[in-house]
């Protein structure tokens, strides 16, 4: 899960359900039947790939947040990383978001529940 490659100048990515390459200017009909090839050999082995159980967000109704402080006073403040099984309840600084939606489960000065972080710890950590 969570996992990225760049290879013959294309760049994808991809988690236990989806695929995204990305095809630019820079490539060409040979790096474009890479990711052909890629993708067919993916289909043709389909059956043998290990399943992975599925992510259960939460309700959207348990994401209201309260908000603690303005965003800005929780960004400038000072800051500590915290593992996500230890961050609930902490005000975020930033927005938090598990790869791959990019829709975020935390904003800048809302303060986190336990249900906001299950996605969240489920996910493993992609390198940056």
């Amino acid at each position: 899960m969570g996992r990225e490659t760049v290879e013959e100048g294309i760049a994808a990515g991809s988690d236990s359900c989806r695929i995204s390459a990305s095809i630019t200017h820079a490539d060409d009909d040979e790096t474009e039947e890479v990711l052909l090839d890629a993708l067919g050999a993916l289909v043709e082995h389909a059956d043998s790939a290990e399943g992975r159980p599925p992510v259960r967000p939460p309700e959207p109704s348990a994401l209201e947040l309260e908000q603690a402080m303005l965003p800005r006073e929780a960004f400038l403040a000072p800051v500590e990383h915290t593992p996500a099984e230890r961050a609930a309840g902490r005000i975020a600084a930033e927005t938090i978001s598990p790869y791959p939606t990019g829709v975020p489960v935390v904003a800048p000065a809302r303060s986190s529940p336990t249900r906001c972080w299950t996605p969240c710890a489920a996910a493993p950590s992609t390198p940056s």
